[in-house]
C-alpha cells in the first residue's frame, strides 16, 4: 500500500484522544464520495449526523485525521482550514499468487481477481474464479478492518478502488503523447485514445514546420483539454508552462531533426535524449535463467528489476535453437512476479529466451534482455514409457499405434463378490502423496475415453508423436459389450494407480489413483443401479487393498449436449449424490465431455437440477485418437484444449482438501436400515391388508347366514388369508437374518453368513436388538437360513364351527361369534402399531439423511418413476415388460408413506365397523 506525501499540516496543533467512531464514517463517507474526497468542513456536517458527533467541530475532526495519518492524507487548498481536503492515503495491492503468499498477516495484499475489480473478468461466476471475487473474504476482511474498511459495501468498496487507482494514476504523471500517431499510419483509436494527439516535435519545442505541420500543436482542442484536465493540468495556464509539464515525462519519444525521418512510416519512435535511455536501460530485465525443465515445458526465473504499478508486466519470447522463429509467450507475467512456465515445447529440443517489460495500458514496450543460454528439454516420459509398453490394435481405431500400458495387477486388491480391482502402473515409494478421483456418470458419458485421456496427458504425449496410450484393461465378460453402447462396458470397479517413477515421471508429483466405475441407466434398468450402488458402497467399506479410505474428488460426467435432461437421466444423478455424506460437496466436480469452446448447453440444465458442485471442467477427447498425418487444424485445435482442460482440472485438484469416507459410510448405512425397514413394511402392510380382508369377510359371512347361525348349524365359507411360507433360496448364494422367535426375515439379502457374527448386521442397534422383528429379539435369536419367510394370500374354506375353535384356548369355552370379530380386530390393530413404529423409523431415517446426505432420499422422486414408466411404455425396447416392473416396484418404495397412512386409515375404518357389528349382534 502506498502512501503519498502530506501538505497541510500547518493548521493542526495539540494532541487529542483518537477517536475510532469518527475514523470508520469519516473512511465511509470518503469512499463513497463522488471524487473520492471530501472538504473537511462537508466531512463535518456529515459526521454531525450521528448523535455521537453532534458537537464536532473542524479544529477536532483535523486532530483525529491526522493521528491517522496512514489512513487520511490532508491537501491544502489555500482557503483556510475548513476547505483542506481530505482523502485517503493509501490504495491496495492484489496478490499474485494468493494460494502461495502465506496469507493474513504475512500477506497484507487482496486476494481477489484484478479483472474483476477491472470489470474485465470473463469467469461471469464468481465460484469459477480461482482468485475469486469476494472482498469480504476472511482474508481480505483482516486488510480492510485496518483501514476500518470492512463494513463498507463490497460493490462500493470496488468502485473506490477503481476510482481511486485511476485518479492516483492521472495525477501522478504528466499525461503521454500518442506514439501512434506520430506514425505515417497514424492512431486507430481516434478519439477513444486516452493520449495526447499532439506532434512530439511541437511538445520537445522542435518541429520546423509550424502551422504547416500536418499533426496537431491544439493543446486547446476539446479532446486534448479532457485528458489534461484529467491528469489535474490546469489549461487556463499559458502553453509554455503546459509543454514545461509535458516535456518531464520522460517517456516521450521524438523524431529526429531531418525531414526525412520525420516523414518515415516506420512507426517504431526513437528516443531523444540521455534521460529516456537511461531509462530505457533500468527498464530492460537481465537474461533468464533456467529453474527446472521437464519434456514439455521449461519454468524460468529473472531478477525483479523494481517496483512497477500492476499496468506492467514481463513479455516473454522463446524459440528453437539454431533456426527457430521468435514465438511471444501466450500469458505476460504480473509486475510483481518474476517467474514463469514456458508450455507447449518439444521434447529433446534445445531453446532459448529473452524477457522485456511492457506496459500494455498505454501501448508502451520496453527493450528484451540478451538471449538467455541454450536449455534443452528431457526426453519425453512417454518415449520411454513405450518402450516398456505392449503395442496393441484398438478395435474401433485399428490405424493407431496403440500401446497398452504395463499396468500390473494387485491380486491383494481384487474381489470377486463385489467385482472390484486395481491395476498398479509405477512403484509406491516412501514420501510420495497420494490423490484419488472417483469417476461417476450415465453410460456413454465418456468415462472410459476421459481416462485414456489421463494417461496420455500425464506421460506428456504430444499431437505431433505417433503413437497413443491406452490404459483400460477390460475383463472377459466386458469385452463382449464393446459394441453395444446401450449396456455399459465398464462391469467391474477399477481403481488405476499411476505412480510417479524414478525413471519415468508424470506430470504430477503425487500418485494419481482414478477409480472408474460402470454406466447407471443403461437397458438393465434401475436394478443395475442399484446394484453399482451396492458395489460402491461396499468398496468404501473395506480394509486394506480392498477398499478406499478417502476420496479428493467426485468427477460427475455429464455430455455438454444435453441441454435438457430426462427423467431417467435426473433421477440416475439424484442416485449418485445420494451415495456421498454432505461434507462431499465441495469435492464434486462436474467434467463436461464432448464439449466445445462455447459454454456447454448442459450448465443450463444442472443449474435447474441444482447440482451441487463448486467447479466444472470442460473436455473434449475427440482428437485422442484421431490421425495426425493430415495437418488437420481442427483435430489438433482439439487435442490442444483437451491438454488445457487437464491442465486446469489438476491445477484445481492440487487445492482440493482430501475427505475421510466416515460420513458416506454412515450415510449408507443409514440407507440400508431405510432399505430394509422399507421393505418390511411393505410386507407388514400386505400381511394387514390380508387381515383387514378376511375381517371384512367374516363380517359379510356373519351376516349373510344370520339364520343358520340362529338355529345353531355348522356351515362351510370360503375367504382369503395371509399365511407364511418359507421361500426356498437353496444354492443362490444368498444369505438372510431370520428371527426364529418371531418367525420373521428381518434382512433378505445380509452380507455376514455366520450366525456368530449376527450382530453386526444391519438390522441390529447398537445394543444387539433387532430394529425390524416385532418382538425386537436380540441378535443371538438370528440365524442365517436357506429361506426367506414371506406373507402370501390363500383361499381356504372354513366351517362356522371350526372358526370358532380356532380362536378358543383349552380353558375356554366355544367363543362367540362376537368374541372371534373382537380377536380379528385386535390383530389388525397389532399390525396397525407394528406399521406405525416402522414408519417412524422410516421417517428417522429421512430426517437424518436430509440433515447428513449430499442427497437426502432418491427413494421419494415417485415423480421421476412415473415418468420413466410412462417413458418405457411408449418406447417398449428390448427387455421393456421387466423394467417396467421393477420400476413399478421402486414407485411403491417412494409412495411407502401414503401407503402405510392409507393402511392406518382404512385399518382404523374396519376395526370401527366391526365394533359396530359387534354390538349389533349383542342386541340381538
Amino acid at each position: 500500500m502506498k502512501k503519498q506525501a502530506r501538505s497541510a499540516t500547518r493548521y493542526l496543533s495539540g494532541e487529542s484522544q483518537i477517536d475510532p467512531t469518527v475514523v470508520r464514517y469519516a473512511v465511509s463517507y470518503i469512499v463513497t464520495s463522488t471524487d473520492g474526497q471530501l472538504p473537511v468542513h462537508m466531512l463535518g456536517q456529515h459526521l454531525r449526523q450521528n448523535p455521537q458527533l453532534s458537537n464536532l467541530s473542524i479544529d477536532d475532526l483535523l486532530r483525529i485525521l491526522d493521528s491517522y495519518n496512514s489512513i487520511f492524507e490532508l491537501k491544502d487548498t489555500d482557503r483556510g482550514k475548513s476547505h483542506i481536503n481530505v482523502l485517503l492515503a493509501f490504495e491496495f495491492q492484489v496478490c499474485d499468487q494468493p494460494k502461495k503468499c502465506g496469507g493474513y498477516p504475512t500477506c497484507r495484499d487482496l486476494h481477489i481477481c484484478k479483472y474483476f475489480i477491472q470489470n474485465k473478468c470473463r469467469q461471469t461466476q464468481a465460484q469459477r474464479c480461482q482468485f475469486g471475487h469476494d472482498l469480504h473474504s476472511e482474508h481480505n476482511l483482516q486488510i480492510l478492518q485496518e483501514k476500518y474498511m470492512d463494513r463498507i459495501d463490497p460493490q462500493k468498496l470496488k468502485e473506490w478502488i477503481q476510482h481511486h487507482h485511476i485518479r492516483r494514476f492521472r495525477t501522478s504523471r504528466p499525461p503521454q503523447v500518442c506514439t501512434f500517431y506520430n506514425t505515417e499510419g497514424g492512431c486507430s483509436k481516434n478519439d477513444k485514445c486516452p493520449f495526447l494527439h499532439l506532434c512530439s516535435f511541437f511538445v520537445s519545442r522542435r518541429c520546423r514546420y509550424g502551422s504547416k505541420c500536418k499533426r496537431s500543436h491544439a493543446l486547446s482542442s476539446e479532446r486534448n483539454k479532457e485528458i489534461l484536465c484529467g491528469h489535474g493540468i490546469d489549461i487556463t495556464e499559458n502553453e509554455d508552462q503546459i509543454l514545461d509539464i509535458l516535456s518531464k515525462n520522460r517517456s516521450q519519444y521524438a523524431r529526429t531533426d531531418n525531414d526525412e525521418s520525420q516523414r518515415s512510416e516506420n512507426k517504431t519512435p526513437v528516443p531523444y535524449n540521455r534521460d529516456v535511455k537511461e531509462e530505457t536501460k533500468n527498464m530492460t530485465p537481465e537474461a533468464p535463467f533456467l529453474v527446472s525443465a521437464k519434456s514439455d515445458r521449461m519454468t524460468l526465473q529473472w531478477k525483479n528489476i523494481g517496483d512497477f504499478t500492476s499496468d506492467f508486466e514481463y513479455q516473454i519470447q522463446y524459440k528453437q535453437v539454431p533456426d527457430g522463429r521468435w514465438i511471444t509467450h501466450e500469458s505476460a507475467v504480473s509486475h510483481d512476479s518474476s517467474r514463469a512456465v514456458i508450455t507447449g515445447l518439444k521434447s529433446r529440443t534445445a531453446y532459448c529466451f529473452k524477457v522485456r517489460i511492457i506496459n500494455a495500458r498505454e501501448g508502451k514496450e520496453y527493450p528484451f534482455s540478451l538471449e538467455s543460454k541454450t536449455f534443452i528439454t528431457p526426453e519425453s516420459p512417454a518415449f520411454q514409457m513405450r518402450n516398456r509398453s505392449t503395442k496393441v490394435k484398438l478395435l474401433d481405431n485399428p490405424d493407431i499405434n496403440a500401446y497398452l500400458l504395463p499396468a500390473k495387477e494387485n491380486k491383494a486388491a481384487r474381489n470377486e463378490t463385489t467385482k472390484s480391482r486395481k491395476l498398479v502402473l509405477g512403484s509406491k515409494r516412501w514420501g510420495i502423496n497420494d490423490k484419488t478421483i472417483m469417476l461417476v456418470g450415465a453410460t456413454g458419458s465418456g468415462k472410459s475415453t476421459l481416462i485414456e485421456g489421463f494417461a496420455n496427458y500425464l506421460f506428456g504425449v504430444n499431437w505431433e508423436d505417433d503413437f497413443r496410450f491406452t490404459l483400460l484393461d477390460l475383463q472377459h465378460e466386458e469385452k463382449g459389450r464393446l459394441k453395444d453402447q446401450a449396456v455399459s462396458q465398464t462391469e467391474w470397479i477399477t481403481c488405476y494407480s499411476i505412480y510417479p517413477d524414478i525413471d519415468v515421471p508424470t506430470k504430477l508429483d503425487y500418485a494419481l489413483h482414478i477409480v472408474d466405475t460402470p454406466g447407471f441407466g443403461d437397458t438393465r434398468g434401475i436394478q443395475r443401479d442399484e446394484e453399482i450402488t451396492k458395489q460402491i458402497g461396499e468398496l468404501f467399506e473395506l480394509h486394506g487393498d480392498k477398499g478406499i479410505a478417502c476420496l479428493d474428488a467426485v468427477c460427475f460426467l455429464v455430455k455438454a449436449p444435453d441441454a435438457r435432461l430426462t427423467p431417467s437421466q435426473e433421477y440416475i444423478m439424484n442416485f449418485i449424490l445420494s451415495l456421498f455424506g454432505i461434507d462431499m460437496e465441495d469435492n464434486i466436480c462436474i467434467c463436461i465431455t464432448f464439449a466445445e469452446a462455447q459454454e456447454p448447453p448442459v450448465l443450463a440444465s444442472l443449474a435447474k437440477f441444482c447440482l451441487p458442485h463448486k467447479y466444472y471442467f470442460k473436455f473434449n477427447n475427440s482428437a485422442l485418437f484421431a490421425c495426425n498425418e493430415n495437418k488437420d487444424n481442427l483435430a489438433s485445435g482439439f487435442w490442444k484444449i483437451g491438454m488445457e482442460s487437464f491442465d486446469s482440472f489438476f491445477e484445481r485438484l492440487d487445492r482440493m482438501e482430501t475427505k475421510g469416507l466416515h460420513l458416506t459410510k454412515e450415510v449408507r448405512k443409514m440407507r440400508q436400515d431405510l432399505e430394509i425397514t422399507v421393505h418390511n413394511l411393505q410386507s407388514l402392510i400386505t400381511a394387514g391388508l390380508g387381515k383387514i380382508s378376511a375381517l371384512e369377510e367374516e363380517m359379510s359371512i356373519l351376516k349373510e347366514c344370520k339364520k343358520k347361525k340362529q338355529d345353531n348349524e355348522d356351515f362351510s365359507y370360503e375367504v382369503t388369508e395371509q399365511v407364511q411360507e418359507k421361500e426356498d433360496i437353496s444354492g443362490k448364494g444368498q444369505h438372510t437374518t431370520n428371527c426364529l422367535t418371531c418367525n420373521y426375515t428381518c434382512h433378505e439379502k445380509c452380507s455376514i453368513p455366520e450366525n456368530s457374527w449376527k450382530s453386526h448386521c444391519i438390522a441390529m442397534d447398537e445394543h444387539g436388538n433387532c430394529k425390524q422383528c416385532p418382538g425386537n429379539c436380540h441378535w443371538q435369536e438370528h440365524h442365517n437360513n436357506p429361506y426367506i419367510i414371506r406373507w402370501i394370500s390363500k383361499k381356504v374354506t372354513k366351517t362356522y364351527f371350526g372358526k370358532l375353535k380356532l380362536y378358543t384356548t383349552a380353558t375356554e369355552q366355544i367363543s362367540s361369534q362376537t368374541e372371534v370379530l373382537q380377536k380379528m380386530a385386535d390383530s389388525v390393530k397389532q399390525v396397525e402399531i407394528e406399521i406405525a413404529q416402522l414408519l417412524d423409523q422410516v421417517t428417522k431415517c429421512n430426517n437424518w439423511l436430509k440433515k447428513f446426505a449430499l442427497k437426502e432420499n432418491p427413494m421419494k422422486t415417485a415423480e421421476y418413476i412415473e415418468l420413466m414408466i410412462e417413458s418405457e411404455k411408449r418406447e417398449r425396447k428390448s427387455g421393456y415388460m421387466l423394467r417396467i416392473k421393477v420400476l413399478e416396484d421402486c414407485r411403491r418404495k417412494a409412495m411407502i408413506g401414503n401407503e402405510a397412512t392409507g393402511f392406518l386409515c382404512k385399518a382404523g375404518q374396519t376395526r370401527r365397523g366391526a365394533t359396530s357389528r359387534m354390538s349389533q349382534l349383542l342386541n340381538h
